[in-house]
């Protein structure tokens, strides 16, 4: 029992002895990866740190590359220069020698000229008496020079101050020519503003005393046609009176149809226009020519004639005409819709029919001609001839003097020639035929 307990013990204790060897290499081989680990760690780091310090040996080289290249380059730069400058030397060495040789020759030429002269300052040794004579006279002749230039200098001065009086004179002058060379311009300009607004005027009198003449010569056929209408009147009278008594006288004494027919034809060439219309009488009747639809206000020439030819050839057709039917006659645009105003042009036409004492007027749409080409008839007299139903050349190349006359006056300072109004017209009718 003993020995098997002690050989037990002796196990456990060799078993023991195993475990702490056992524990003591791991211990070993732990202690050396620790120690291990960290000399890497630490050479891991010095290689970081070399190859930082590699890395900036290699900025190093490359800028010590760059400036050695750049020394280089200025290397040959110098060298270039450094040789050019051993030529320029070697050139300017050369051109020196040639100069120095020259020199040479030229100062043994003054030698002998230096001693020319040593001889001739002798000779004038000799005669320094008579020259001294000379100087004291050459010198009394100085101060009588300077006295002469002290003038002179003088009067340049007076010279100079009248001659900066004269350029200050010359630049007033040219400063006040200038100035008038403005004024100038500035007045010429207003004269030829004012010629050109005289002309303007000239040109808007004559037109204005042109105007005035037609007004007075159209005031004149008026007053002349108002005269011929009081004296037709009166005429007519006279006319009935000898009618009357004419009539009786035949009645008395048998007639025959001849004398009947004279008598017609009589009193045909005898009838006077009728007695004028009331403003405000509105009866219709009918005539064959159309009244200038023009004047009315809004109405031009183009509108008159779209009116024309929708029958409509009075002031009182138009003003009767609902507005539907004017706007669509009209033909008005997108602008003019805007701009034309329905309600003034009838308001207007209204007024002529007030005037023209037309009110009732109605048109039967003859067409009617114009009568202002014709030599001697202008707007005044074709409105006449248009009232007394003449708006056609075959109506007023079938008048007669006497007739024209009594509708359009005599005149004023120049009498219309009516027998041309005819025969201008019969040609027109003629050739419209």
């Amino acid at each position: 029992m003993n020995t098997q307990f002690q050989v037990g013990i002796v196990q456990n204790i060799w078993l023991w002895l195993l475990l702490a060897f056992l524990l003591g290499l791991l211990v070993e081989w732990l202690l050396e990866v620790f120690f291990f680990r960290r000399n890497a760690l630490r050479r891991v780091q010095d290689y970081d740190q070399k190859l930082v310090s590699l890395q900036a040996a290699e900025r190093d080289k490359d800028a010590l590359s760059a400036k050695l290249d750049a020394a280089a380059r200025a290397n040959a730069d110098l060298n270039a220069r450094l040789q050019k400058a051993e030529g320029d030397y070697g050139a300017q060495l050369d051109a020196s020698k040639q100069a120095n040789v020259k020199l040479n020759a030229e100062l043994d030429a003054l030698n002998q000229e230096k001693n020319g002269l040593l001889e001739k300052i002798a000779a004038f040794t000799a005669g320094a008496g008579a020259a001294t004579l000379s100087i004291k006279t050459l010198e009394e002749d100085k101060g009588a020079l300077s006295a002469q230039l002290e003038t002179a200098n003088q009067a340049n001065v007076d010279l100079s101050a009248k001659l900066d009086a004269a350029n200050q004179m010359n630049a007033d002058l040219s400063a006040r020519l200038q100035k008038l060379e403005g004024d100038y311009d500035v007045r010429f300009n207003a004269a030829e503003q004012t010629r050109a607004q005289l002309e303007l005027e000239k040109a808007e009198c004559s037109a204005l005393a042109e105007k005035l003449r037609v007004e007075l010569e159209q005031a004149q056929a008026e007053l002349a046609a108002r005269a011929s209408v009081v004296a037709s009147e009166k005429e007519l009278g006279q006319t009935l009176a000898l009618a009357d008594s004419t009539l009786k006288a035949e009645a008395e004494t048998p007639s025959t149809p001849a004398s009947i027919t004279e008598h017609k034809r009589r009193a045909r060439q005898t009838i006077a226009p009728a007695a004028p219309r009331d403003p405000e009488d509105e009866t219709p009747y009918e005539t064959a020519c159309p009244q200038h639809l023009s004047d009315v206000h809004g109405i031009g020439s183009v509108f008159e004639q779209r009116l024309y030819g929708a029958g409509i050839g009075t002031f009182w057709q138009l003003y009767k005409m609902p507005f539907d039917q004017l706007r669509q006659i009209l033909n008005l645009t997108g602008l003019q819709k805007e701009s034309v105003d329905l309600k003034v042009i009838r308001a207007d036409a209204l007024r002529l029919a007030k005037e023209t004492a037309s009110k009732g007027r109605l048109w039967n749409g003859t067409l009617p001609d114009d009568l202002e080409p014709l030599e001697g008839i202008g707007p005044v007299y074709e409105k006449r001839l248009y009232d007394a139903g003449i708006c056609t050349y075959a109506a007023l190349a079938q008048t007669t003097p006497e007739q024209l006359e009594a509708i359009c006056g005599a005149g004023g300072v120049r009498k219309p020639n009516f027998k041309a109004w005819i025969k201008q017209a019969q040609k027109l009718a003629a050739h419209k035929k």
